[in-house]
């Protein structure tokens, strides 16, 4: 669908810039159609995309994750796009996205509904959808497309910590929470780096550190463990592999969360 024909459908704010808990990229339908009293409750569902910089996806990976994001959603959803990389050279924690999609009408509530504004509503309805999928998949495109492996640090854990903030404040019920990352933190809180790192060593020293934080009961799902970008068709061995998803369980567990999926480095499943 041509953007032309969508601007008269909603309009978008800037999508880049701070956190802020009110932020919504996609104007209401409703309030377009003067029903703003007949909006319905929202599905109560959160997806939160986490783009890791530090880490360029091939271009199948980033079909796969995309894919996965356009399956998942559905009206009355809420959508975040969040990256980081290293806290280096302006490469700072980044809000890109955060948009509300409307919920649909029951069919008893259209039938109170004057028929001017039903119609009004339902062709916004229609274009919204595709609406976000143009606005939303330009900015996920983009700040994938912006990874690059020249930056020094991975801040996952940070970067978590952060997102988790927004997540508390949600009114939502369920979270979703997407990261596209091999997990290979390596920051100054600590690394998975090294033959000889042991994932309870790492755990004993986050928490040591107090750096669990609370990701609000949210499902976790991972693309990208064990990617290696600058070297086509190789992978972190399995012993690497078993040693993160170690940590991260555990990590994801004292974050009041849960790992429900690793993809290593595609995700075999669905989000859910």
């Amino acid at each position: 669908m041509k953007l032309t024909c969508l601007v008269a459908i909603a309009a978008l704010v800037t999508a880049t810039g701070s956190f802020a808990s009110e932020r919504n990229d996609i104007v209401s339908c409703y309030d377009q159609a003067q029903l703003s009293d007949a909006r319905p409750a929202v599905s109560g569902r959160l997806l939160t995309v986490v783009v890791d910089q530090t880490l360029p996806l091939s271009d199948d990976l980033q079909r796969a994750a995309w894919g996965h994001i356009a399956r998942f959603v559905k009206p009355g959803d809420e959508v975040k796009l969040y990256s980081f990389s290293s806290l280096a050279n302006g490469n700072y924690m980044r809000l890109h996205y955060s948009g509300k999609l409307d919920g649909l009408l029951t069919e008893s509530a259209r039938n109170d509904i004057n028929m001017t504004r039903l119609r009004r509503l339902d062709n916004c309805l229609k274009g919204q959808m595709g609406l976000f999928t143009q606005t939303f998949g330009r900015e996920f495109v983009q700040t994938v497309k912006g990874a690059s492996l020249d930056h020094p640090k991975t801040e996952i854990i940070f970067s978590l910590r952060a997102i988790a903030g927004d997540l508390q404040r949600s009114q939502t019920e369920e979270r979703v929470v997407f990261i596209l990352s091999d997990m290979m933190e390596n920051s100054d809180y600590t690394s998975l780096y090294g033959k000889n790192k042991k994932a309870a060593n790492e755990l004993k020293i986050v928490e040591d550190r107090q750096l669990f934080t609370d990701l609000g009961g949210a499902r976790v799902y991972v693309l990208g463990v064990g990617y290696l970008p600058d070297q086509p068709g190789h992978y972190y061995p399995g012993e690497y592999i078993d040693r993160i998803k170690e940590f991260w369980s555990a990590y994801f567990e004292n974050s009041n969360a849960s790992l429900e999926g690793f993809g290593t480095p595609n995700l075999g499943m669905d989000l859910n």
